[in-house]
């Protein structure tokens, strides 16, 4: 018998109690057959499609889907239940979004993402917080314990991450507005990316000058190359153990560079361009 797994579980369960509509199982596994084998063995009353367009992955449902033709990205999370599956393919990611994660947490600690949506906004998030509710109802039946097994579920979360794209905070210093503290960490995270170290992320925290029209030319050169990096066709880096040294030498000694010039740019101020008026 191959293993469903708790995560899977815990989603079949959703649906098999009519709080969501449907779950897409989607595995790359050599067991991936064996897998839906015994998920019809559990869950009996749920059907399987496969046979539909486009396909992407074994859509478990009451509902039968085989021979539906053109399901789109946005018509899938409809069906899959998602509360913000309007617009998901317009969705302007160069602005602020949101992650919402339902997340069940075992007794030891362990956690299971049952359902994660991308959204504009928050203004759905009282549907993931009664989906959460009733999971957490469902989660406790004692039918679902076999298969849950001994580390039962204790609590069911919603989780809420905002999502700050680099071109937000780019669009932000070009039109010299102030950047949150949300903002900046992101920044930092961006730096940390890069390879660099702690001394560079805690100059920004304590020492970087925001203001500073010499330093925040310098930010948008750093966050343009996050979104542009020209090392990308490589990753991971890894893969090239010498070239990968070199990368890291040569972002050392970038480091170092870019401290000295931010301190000896630092208290400066934009020089205004003045004329002067010629007496003829």
């Amino acid at each position: 018998m191959a293993p469903i797994g708790v995560e899977n579980i815990l989603s079949l369960i959703l649906v098999n109690e009519n709080i969501r509509p449907a779950f897409l199982f989607q595995s790359n596994s050599i067991n991936e057959l064996s897998i839906l084998v015994e998920i019809k063995k559990q869950f009996t009353e749920l059907t399987h499609s496969n046979d539909y367009t486009t396909y992407q992955g074994t859509i478990i449902s009451r509902k039968n889907y085989n021979g539906q033709q053109n399901i789109t990205t946005e018509e899938m999370g409809k069906i899959l239940g998602y509360p913000c599956y309007k617009g998901f393919d317009s969705l302007d990611r160069s602005k602020t979004y949101y992650t919402i994660d339902i997340v069940a947490t075992s007794t030891t600690g362990k956690k299971y993402y049952i359902l994660t949506n991308v959204c504009p906004n928050k203004s759905n998030l009282f549907k993931f917080t009664k989906i959460a509710e009733k999971a957490r109802w469902a989660f406790a039946k004692e039918k679902y314990k076999p298969l849950i097994g001994n580390d039962e579920i204790k609590t069911v979360d919603v989780v809420v991450t905002e999502e700050i794209p680099t071109q937000y905070i780019i669009n932000k210093l070009i039109q010299n507005k102030n950047l949150t503290k949300e903002e900046k960490d992101k920044v930092i995270n961006i730096l940390f990316n890069f390879g660099f170290s702690m001394i560079l992320e805690i100059y920004f925290i304590d020492k970087f000058q925001y203001d500073n029209p010499v330093h925040r030319g310098i930010l948008l050169s750093l966050l343009l190359r996050e979104i542009n990096d020209n090392l990308t066709p490589f990753f991971p880096l890894q893969n090239y153990p010498e070239q990968d040294v070199k990368v890291e030498e040569i972002t050392q000694k970038f480091e170092e560079e870019l401290i000295k010039v931010l301190k000896k740019t630092a208290n400066q101020r934009l020089l205004r361009r003045t004329t002067v008026k010629k007496h003829v």
